[in-house]
């Protein structure tokens, strides 16, 4: 089998309105290339000024394959609630003060193309890069057999669950805190421990507020490992669907 990893970003002005990316089979490019731009035009923050579409050979032999994360979900009627409820879960992993440095940083983030790159111990910013793009997971996709096609509506969960199983799975991560950009989109998740945590009204429906935080022990990993990692390593996930 001879695999792709397709890629699209459309933005207006220098802002970020969408993305996506998969990994997949070649003799599917054209689906989902066609999916991806139909989808950019259809976003809720209106049509974008610019979208890129790109296309990259991937060796079979460089392609690693991980378990998708396991999934629960916790209740929450209001932001505030979900946000106690993120507190307590990061705090499994880091002290309550990252907890909350964590969560502010996610509260803080607009527009952003990648996610912030925190120390797990020090709560400083490791990304090096221009604050505005951070660390991009990259070049992931699922299974060929649990691929059901493309589709113009995004399934924010199976394809939030591909992305921080990928995450998860670099080395030194502990935790990360995701809001989605989609303005009408308000559920989020916060990841932990192998396990994948969807929470409800992590934001106010129509805000602006969207980002991702990804907490890195840096005695496990050094940062340039782990983004290299993050934003390069070939990996298909199974048990997804």
């Amino acid at each position: 089998m001879s695999y792709v990893s397709i890629k699209m970003h459309a933005s207006s002005n220098g802002a970020h309105i969408s993305g996506a990316e998969t990994l997949v089979d070649e003799s599917r490019a054209n689906e989902f290339l066609s999916s991806f731009y139909q989808r950019a035009n259809r976003h809720s923050k209106g049509k974008p000024e610019i979208t890129m579409l790109t296309i990259r050979r991937i060796k079979d032999a460089d392609i690693i394959t991980i378990p998708a994360l396991e999934v629960k979900c916790l209740p929450a009627r209001y932001p505030s609630e979900a946000h106690r409820q993120v507190i307590e879960q990061l705090s499994n992993v880091v002290s309550p003060t990252i907890a909350q440095m964590a969560l502010h940083a996610v509260l803080g983030a607009r527009n952003m193309r990648g996610a912030i790159l925190l120390c797990a111990r020090t709560g400083q910013r490791l990304d090096p890069y221009d604050p505005q793009r951070g660390v991009r997971a990259s070049t992931f996709g699922v299974t060929p057999q649990e691929s059901a096609g493309p589709t113009l509506k995004k399934s924010h969960f199976n394809e939030a669950l591909v992305l921080a199983s990928k995450v998860m799975s670099a080395p030194g991560i502990v935790a990360e805190i995701c809001i989605s950009d989609d303005p009408a989109y308000t559920t989020g998740y916060v990841t932990t421990e192998n396990t994948y945590i969807r929470i409800p009204h992590m934001k106010d429906p129509y805000s602006p507020i969207g980002g991702r935080v990804f907490l890195l022990d840096t005695r496990l990993s050094r940062p340039e490992d782990t983004i290299s990692y993050l934003e390069q390593q070939p990996v298909l996930i199974t048990g997804v669907n």
